[in-house]
């Protein structure tokens, strides 16, 4: 089997890696009449609407829509001046943003027949999937409207003809098949592969409708598992709880997080779902074999340059990051191993295998949890990105006053970075993408775990191995695991068999309630307690007060991050509504710290909730202390944060 370096040479020498665009529904192709009126100046086609003369070279197009027509006729080289858009932030697809300039916006959801006539078209081509008013846009400019297929090939070269460019489509197409085949000879063989899409709190399997990531997978030999097939050609997406993400079950995964100018508070939910215990539980992420991709050419539904990208994604992640199955590896096994100057070592991260210092002293952690488990193996780093200002680390205090900060969740500060001369940066997946690893790498090595251990041991094992500490780092796993047993035999010896636990978090207007797939479900698991089976059809993330009736269990524990949040639990806890839920009928909630419970996915917050068990469940102290009692505050406990928020 070939190296697919060679290959990817050969396919930026040919212009395959180019900038990407948005998938494209097609047609049957336009036919045109044997009688042309001016022969040189118009011609008669037939279309989904009828029989249109158009002109027979257009140079003031409209199209309407920004994915099924727009970015065809852009590829094509034909001069669009309007376009339906996607609104006013980004308003077309991100990889056709060198030409947009030229193209104004003749509506968002609404199309605005006046913005059309005002730019004089002397063609409109629309798509019958938005059903656009034919009649009225006929009275502005010819207008063609071409049916809708689901292969792009079909609607590129139905696109072609009606704008006169056969050729250029023809040449595309088969240079594009020419790179299809070269792939497809150089992937190992038998390799499967999921691929999903993320946006906001839904996590989802493509579809057959997601043509140009669906197509080319198809076409280069990478199958889908077969319970992420469907027969329906139109499903851009397949249904899927969290629940059963752990049965994704493709060799690797693709995915898209999020999408081009999304918000802050999208960013946010986004990335929540890639910290997840239950993403984790994803067969390629475990084996760090799940590659965020670029939503522009894998979710924007384009045409020939769509499909490049992904060929080009596909090609360049099989290069560079995924090790060859056994199957695959044969004499070429050694190609895949990094060869370390003296004095650096090979390790494996998300990005693939990269030489790191054999015992680094310089240490930049990229989020709070990296921070706190260096702390914890006595290997304070320099600096830290503190994405929640060390919010999730609070109960660390002093200990962390002369970490030096190196950005937020607005983003890293690279200039604070550099001037520190690190040794090495640690970080976690959903911390860095393509882009910011090509800034990183120029200032120091990049140790990215291969996956994003929500699960606080994976979390310290993988920094005790960037750091040269892996004898300490079991040593700390092992301490705590026995005391999460020595809990379960305590708890069991006295509580009742059917007891049920609930966690929630109390917002200012709703609350959230914590179930399957985060750091304090999985700890508070393996302390031997169990959650209603009503929580396994809750499947949205924030739900309105009106909801408190689902809250079931026996106990309650319940987080409230801040003082705004802390002054509506007040209100909620003294309403009716509160009253009816069974834990509170019990005299049994329990007020905990929103940073260990949600985000202390690390050894000295695993250890934390450890401590909170036993006092709320047992009300006792654990007989084996936290080995990391000494990095906590002194004010710190397991009634903290009902002082600090006036909750007493």
């Amino acid at each position: 089997m070939k190296r697919i370096t060679t290959l990817l040479t050969m396919l930026f020498a040919i212009g395959l890696l180019v900038a990407c665009a948005a998938p494209v529904p097609s047609a049957a192709p336009a036919e045109e009449s044997t009688t042309e009126t001016s022969a040189a100046e118009t011609r008669t086609v037939t279309h989904a609407m009828g029989e249109t003369e158009i002109p027979t070279n257009p140079q003031r197009v409209v199209t309407l829509d920004a994915f099924f027509t727009l970015t065809p006729l852009v590829e094509l080289g034909v001069p669009v001046v309007g376009s339906m858009s996607l609104g006013d932030d980004d308003p077309y697809p991100g990889l056709i943003a060198a030409e947009q300039e030229e193209i104004t916006s003749v509506g968002f959801f609404e199309m605005n027949l006046e913005s059309i006539a005002a730019l004089e078209p002397d063609l409109i081509i629309g798509v019958d999937f938005v059903q656009p008013p034919y009649e009225e846009l006929s009275q502005i400019a010819p207008t063609v409207v071409i049916a809708t297929s689901f292969d792009w090939r079909d609607q590129h070269r139905t696109l072609a003809q009606i704008v006169g460019k056969e050729a250029e489509a023809e040449a595309g197409i088969a240079e594009y098949e020419a790179q299809v085949a070269a792939l497809r000879d150089a992937l190992p063989d038998d390799v499967t592969a999921s691929v999903m899409t993320m946006h906001n709190e839904a996590i989802l399997p493509m579809g057959p409708g997601a043509w140009a990531p669906v197509k080319v997978m198809d076409e280069v030999g990478l199958a889908r598992p077969a319970d992420e097939v469907t027969d329906d050609p139109e499903a851009w997406f397949l249904p899927l709880s969290s629940e059963v993400w752990p049965d994704i079950a493709g060799d690797v995964l693709f995915y898209t997080a999020g999408y081009p100018g999304m918000d802050e508070a999208t960013a946010e939910l986004v990335a929540e779902q890639l910290e997840k215990p239950i993403w984790q539980q994803i067969p390629a992420v475990q084996n760090g074999r799940a590659y965020s991709v670029d939503t522009r050419c894998w979710e924007t539904f384009g045409g020939l340059r769509s499909a490049q990208c992904v060929l080009g994604e596909i090609a360049s992640i099989f290069d560079e990051n995924l090790p060859m199955t056994e199957a695959a590896a044969g004499d070429e096994a050694e190609n895949e191993v990094v060869s370390c100057d003296k004095g650096l070592r090979s390790i494996d991260t998300a990005f693939g295998p990269t030489c790191i210092p054999d015992a680094p002293e310089r240490v930049i952690a990229l989020n709070e949890n990296i921070m706190a488990n260096l702390i914890a193996l006595d290997a304070p780093p320099i600096a830290v990105q503190d994405w929640s200002r060390r919010d999730f680390t609070a109960y660390l205090g002093d200990t962390t006053g002369t970490i030096a900060s190196v950005g937020n969740s607005d983003g890293p500060n690279y200039e604070a970075m550099l001037a520190l001369n690190p040794d090495v940066i640690v970080a976690m997946p959903s911390n860095v993408d393509e882009e910011s690893m090509e800034t990183l790498t120029q200032i120091a090595p990049v140790a990215v775990a291969p996956a994003d251990n929500t699960d606080w041991r994976g979390n310290i094992l993988y920094v005790g191995e960037v750091i040269g500490k892996v004898d300490e780092a079991e040593a700390l796993v092992a301490a705590t695991d026995a005391r999460l047993a020595e809990f379960r035999a305590a708890y069991e010896a006295q509580a009742l068999a059917d007891e049920e636990i609930a966690i929630i978090r109390s917002r200012a207007d709703s609350f959230n309630i914590y179930h399957g797939d985060f750091f304090i479900v999985k700890i508070t698991e393996d302390a031997g307690l169990k959650m209603p089976a009503s929580f396994d059809e809750i499947t949205e993330r924030r739900l309105s007060l009106e909801a408190i009736e689902l809250i079931e269990g026996d106990r309650l524990f319940v987080m409230v991050r801040n003082e705004r949040e802390s002054g509506a639990f007040i209100d909620l806890s003294a309403s009716p509504l509160w009253q009816t839920i069974p834990a509170v009928q019990n005299d049994e909630v329990y007020l905990v710290n929103w940073s260990v419970w949600v985000a202390g996915w690390n050894i000295v917050g695993a250890n934390l909730v450890i401590d909170d068990l036993y006092f709320y469940m047992l009300d006792e102290e654990s007989p084996t202390p936290s080995p990391l009692a000494g990095l906590i505050i002194p004010e710190y406990g397991p009634q903290f944060d009902e002082e600090r928020l006036g909750l007493e």
